[in-house]
């Protein structure tokens, strides 16, 4: 298993898994002074973080499965 593809995925899965909380953790502690936009980012940013967090789970999972295939074949 190369070390380099190894690093880039978990990168890519921390990426993505820490943007995914940050979206919906942080618009419950913003207050904005409009509150329908406020409580558009509340309603729509925790759906497309837990989005992301499963994207990234996916990436994550299809490329140890690609590596580990790999890894296999040589």
């Amino acid at each position: 298993m190369n070390k380099k593809q190894m690093t880039q995925t978990v990168s890519i899965f921390a990426t993505f898994v820490i943007t995914g909380l940050l979206m919906i953790l942080v618009p419950h502690r913003i207050e904005l002074v409009q509150p329908a936009t406020e409580a558009a980012l509340q309603n729509s940013l925790p759906l497309i973080g837990s989005a992301m967090m499963g994207a990234g789970i996916v990436f994550f999972l299809f490329e140890m499965t690609r590596l580990e295939r790999e890894r296999i074949s040589k």
